[in-house]
């Protein structure tokens, strides 16, 4: 974060620009795994769906870095599985 807040003239726009092109990665990745869940539920907005992901995991982490955590991020997995692919949790 200190890089947004105090930003260093050579570095900084290098740094936005990698994790521009590792977040636009994981997005296009998401996507295609739920092309695949599309299959069998038409119901799903890959686009949507794969924000909502990447939110859900961002959120999860900060929350386990600042302690606040009621499980282990791994255990928020199935829950996660169920929700993208229509099962018991949806």
């Amino acid at each position: 974060m200190e890089i947004f807040y105090f930003p260093i003239p050579d570095i900084t726009p290098q740094i936005v620009m990698r994790l521009r092109d590792v977040y636009k990665e994981n997005i296009g990745m998401l996507k295609e795994i739920l092309s695949q869940s599309h299959e069998t539920n038409k119901n799903i907005d890959i686009d949507l769906m794969s924000l909502m992901i990447v939110g859900t995991l961002d959120s999860i982490a900060n929350d386990w870095l600042m302690g606040i955590l009621k499980k282990v991020p791994t255990e928020y997995i199935s829950g996660i599985m169920d929700f993208v692919t229509g099962g018991k949790d949806a």
